[in-house]
């Protein structure tokens, strides 16, 4: 097992009067700040380009800075508008909107590049999703599942809130087509399995041209809401699990509005 021989994280020396700058450019040096300007400017060029109508200058390393000190004062202060903020006099506040709606942190020649791999092999990865009671799988099948109890940081929570929303909305689909077609779906499907796509596809037609009808649920479906984790399964032989995946979706679905301030 790998030991540290420090405490991970940052390290601050107890005996040094820290300024707020300093502790800002721990995590934001000025390397990053200066490839967020560059990035943020080569952005909003190409939008004005394409017809984007609005006054700009381009931004500058404090100029930023000063942007990224009102979003952490977002995330400690409750404000009713962005508007709040101008009485600090830290940014003027058309300055700040317009800077929040052309940031970018990444190079326009990048994306434009990712968009042209859309929907090329490799690229586009569609992935099974499942509770806790599954493990998480890489092969063969692409199998996500929840990171378990306890949670090690703000990282897992909201890989967790996503996966969880995205589950939230497949088990109310599938709710409703149960509830819906009680005779096909509250048992086992006597088809070939060969046909059961074609028996959802057209069982979620006809209930799209349904949608006036109203909804019985005296049944007792069960909905996410009400479900529990089975105990998870033993991996099959020959399977890979996809703990190295799901750790590269958490950071792909992590923004900093998941980053809690308080």
């Amino acid at each position: 097992m790998f030991r540290p021989k420090r405490t991970p994280g940052v390290q601050l020396d107890p005996h040094m009067d820290y300024r707020q700058c300093d502790l800002f450019q721990l995590f934001f040096s000025k390397e990053v700040v200066r490839v967020l300007c560059s990035n943020t400017n080569l952005y909003t060029a190409k939008k004005i380009a394409e017809g984007r109508k609005r006054k700009w200058s381009d931004v500058g390393t404090d100029e930023v800075c000063h942007f990224m000190r009102l979003i952490v004062y977002h995330g400690l202060v409750k404000t009713s508008a962005g508007r709040d903020v101008w009485r600090s006099h830290v940014m003027l506040g058309y300055r700040y909107e317009a800077i929040m709606a052309f940031f970018h942190m990444s190079d326009p020649a990048d994306d434009a590049a990712n968009d042209l791999l859309w929907g090329q092999p490799g690229f586009d990865v569609y992935f099974l999703i499942g509770d806790g009671g599954h493990l998480c799988l890489s092969y063969p099948i692409t199998l996500m599942t929840p990171y378990p109890q306890p949670l090690r940081n703000q990282l897992q929570a909201a890989y967790n809130s996503r996966l969880t929303k995205a589950r939230v909305v497949v088990e109310r689909a599938f709710r409703i087509l149960k509830i819906r077609w009680r005779a096909i779906f509250l048992k086992a499907l006597e088809v070939d399995i060969r046909y059961v796509p074609e028996v959802i596809l057209c069982s979620t037609i006809l209930h799209n041209m349904n949608q006036g009808d109203v909804l019985d649920d005296e049944d007792g479906v069960a909905g996410a809401a009400g479900e529990e984790d089975p105990g998870r399964e033993a991996a099959p032989p020959g399977s890979v699990l996809g703990a190295q995946e799901r750790d590269r979706l958490t950071w792909l679905c992590y923004t900093p509005q998941d980053q809690d301030y308080i």
